[in-house]
């Protein structure tokens, strides 16, 4: 995975949220769209219920399953529900407090170009095959 210093950011979303309570504490959370993958700091959720404290993730766009706009006590807040990783199975991360609709276009349009790149590699990737098992028949043949 590139290291977020030489990849290009394209679009970062940063907001607050102070969870309720007795101890009411204000968190950073944060979303940073790349090219390839998304980071920043958000709440884990594990069966519908959020994590005590926020963590930073890593996901790869094309690991997204699906993006939507929830809310955690009456605040809006961003689900990303992604696929397995090498630290998750199926998860999900809340971001509380940022610009929900703006930070799923600009994330959605992203994914899309990502899959279009993996796309093409893929397609050149069995095109380069197909000329190498050509070439290995061809030499084969004329043993």
């Amino acid at each position: 995975m590139p290291s977020e210093s030489k990849e290009e950011m394209i679009e970062s979303y940063v907001g607050e949220y102070k969870k309720k309570g007795l101890l009411s504490t204000k968190y950073g959370v944060k979303l940073v769209v790349y090219k390839e993958h998304i980071t920043g700091v958000g709440f884990n959720l594990y069966e519908d219920e959020v994590s005590l404290e926020p963590s930073a993730f890593n996901i790869d766009l094309i690991k997204i399953i699906k993006l939507t706009i929830t809310s955690i006590n009456n605040i809006e807040a961003l689900r990303v529900d992604f696929g397995r990783t090498e630290f998750y199975s199926d998860a999900s991360i809340i971001i509380p407090n940022i610009e929900c609709a703006k930070a799923i276009e600009i994330v959605e349009k992203a994914k899309r170009e990502a899959k279009r790149i993996v796309d093409e590699e893929e397609k050149r990737r069995k095109e380069e095959n197909i000329v190498l098992q050509k070439k290995q028949l061809e030499e084969s043949l004329f043993r």
